[in-house]
């Protein structure tokens, strides 16, 4: 079995030009065919051409479904992360839920999580956003590692923007004690990337087929962030964990 994950911080579908075109951010996940998508900073309150929120609108042209996490609630919509799946491969999202990662009076963080029954067994995504203060990341991964590794044990996809761009600092090494990956991929600033603040973690064995930041356009210009994409697979002897 072959699954595809992307995660992008979209920033509210304004690109580096300053244009605010969520035809782009849909041109490139169109083009990666994923089969999850894990939005960071996606906006329903910015309406699109059809007066369809930018999530709704992305939803639709890429042909996957969505569920949003808000981390604000603004008129007429919400702005936080966000989950695209694909329904054919899906044969039933069984719950979603949302995690409040707020710290003191900085800005409001969270994450969403939703478990999603394959064909296979039961896989969890998680998308989320951690903050810029290195002791808010830290008190953000304590709460992911209570909510998402050691309170269930469930076979979890984490995928978001840590902003955590050390890669030897001890707030990364919590994160690779309990989750596996690709290697680090540089998606920050989109024009010339050299931080890789995007990740994509898994907390069972896969086997890793390919990873890559997108950075050809219009990746490069629809976000400040670039794409992050991973693709693995498992085969039938694997599958017993999944159940």
């Amino acid at each position: 079995m072959k699954i595809t994950v992307v995660s992008w911080n979209v920033h509210s579908c304004i690109g580096t030009d300053g244009h605010y075109r969520p035809e782009r951010i849909a041109e490139v996940i169109g083009t990666l065919n994923p089969d999850f998508v894990a939005l960071q900073e996606i906006d329903s309150s910015l309406h699109t051409y059809g007066e369809k929120d930018q999530l709704a609108y992305i939803a639709d042209a890429v042909g996957m479904r969505s569920m949003i996490g808000p981390t604000l609630q603004r008129d007429y919509g919400a702005y936080g992360n966000a989950i695209l799946y694909r329904a054919p491969l899906v044969s039933a999202l069984i719950d979603a839920e949302t995690c409040d990662l707020s710290f003191r009076k900085f800005e409001p963080r969270g994450a969403i999580a939703a478990h999603f029954r394959l064909d296979f067994g039961i896989l969890r995504i998680v998308s989320c956003h951690l903050g810029l203060k290195y002791w808010e990341r830290t008190f953000q991964i304590d709460r992911l590692l209570k909510e998402f590794v050691r309170r269930d044990g469930a076979l979890t996809c984490l995928a978001g923007d840590f902003n955590e761009w050390i890669s030897f600092s001890p707030n990364a090494a919590r994160l690779a004690g309990s989750f596996s990956g690709p290697p680090r991929r540089a998606t920050f600033p989109s024009a010339w990337p050299r931080l890789a603040l995007d990740r994509i973690f898994f907390n069972w064995p896969v086997r890793l087929l390919e990873s890559f930041a997108v950075s050809g356009t219009p990746a490069r210009v629809a976000s400040d962030h670039l794409p992050l994409v991973a693709t693995f697979e498992w085969d039938e002897r694997d599958s017993w964990a999944l159940s």
